[in-house]
């Protein structure tokens, strides 16, 4: 593995580095990862390096939190996307998919939907419905994200991290699932992303007790709506008994606060060997497409 470029706003109208795998499994296949909602890019680049060493060349990608973008998931550019696509489709990339996880993992499924050079996609811990903004610690009234200058349709969560302190004592974790919970008895039908869409194969990977957000109930509604709007790729979701919210794929992860979710403490192990099974499904998955 080698890094052999680094992208940024103003040059290339998306941030990010590119990994390039020694050994590929195909020279004209690559992914995008995009990491969670905190911009922890050095986290995003921890992840693509251990994709990229399964053999699949690797670009880590930033959507927040760096030099021309929004600090904090508001009204962030799907753009990113699009520019990052377009660089790879003029380098000698022919398959592109995308990889993300919580919110990247929502940003990949909405990106997918609108950008059709991407031919596979894989959605970690997310949300299948747009979602509120939000600065870390309450909500803003607008989108996560943005598409040629316009705020998208969103889910009003209204999420507060002060508000979510009951919640998390009573479940003895941090519990922020009620609020996405009690939002979707009354979203309107404009807020789901068009997964239809979405021009290749879909795989969903969930904890059956997200308790950050009810990923495994978005992906039972996404399997369904795909079900129903007769999606001809092919698609699959997996739900793992013992795992969080953060189903990384990385075995390093002391920089990641897992004891901070019940089920982390009392199945260390188990949640560990979830982890693991996911990258090797999502490996399967990248190798079959």
């Amino acid at each position: 593995m080698k890094e052999i470029n680094n992208f940024n706003i103003n040059e290339n109208g998306f941030y990010g580095c590119l990994f390039q795998a020694t050994q590929p499994w195909q020279d004209d296949k690559v992914l995008i990862v995009c990491g969670g909602s905190n911009g922890n890019f050095k986290l995003t680049s921890m992840l693509s390096k251990t994709l990229c060493s399964q053999g699949i060349s690797v670009l880590a990608l930033a959507y927040i939190n760096v030099p021309g973008l929004p600090k904090h998931t508001i009204e962030a550019p799907v753009e990113s996307v699009e520019n990052a696509v377009n660089w790879l489709s003029n380098n000698g990339y022919h398959k592109i998919g995308i990889y993300g996880i919580s919110s990247g993992g929502e940003l990949a499924l909405l990106s997918a939907s609108l950008i059709p050079q991407i031919t596979c996609t894989v959605a970690i811990s997310a949300p299948s419905a747009v979602s509120q903004a939000d600065n870390g610690f309450t909500h803003k009234n607008t989108s996560c994200w943005s598409w040629r200058n316009k705020s998208i349709p969103f889910l009003h969560t209204n999420y507060s991290l002060l508000r979510a302190i009951p919640q998390s004592i009573k479940n003895k974790e941090l519990y922020t699932s009620h609020f996405y919970e009690r939002a979707l008895n009354s979203a309107n039908d404009n807020i789901w992303i068009q997964i239809e869409n979405i021009n290749g194969s879909v795989l969903f990977l969930t904890a059956q007790n997200d308790s950050l957000c009810p990923s495994n109930f978005y992906a039972s509604i996404a399997i369904n709506r795909l079900n129903s709007k007769g999606f001809t790729h092919h698609y699959e979701h997996i739900t793992y008994e013992y795992a969080s919210h953060f189903l990384l794929p990385i075995k390093n992860l002391e920089s990641v606060p897992l004891k901070i979710f019940k089920v982390e403490r009392k199945f260390p192990q188990e949640c560990a060997n979830s982890r693991i099974d996911s990258l090797t499904k999502t490996i399967e998955w990248l190798k079959k497409w």
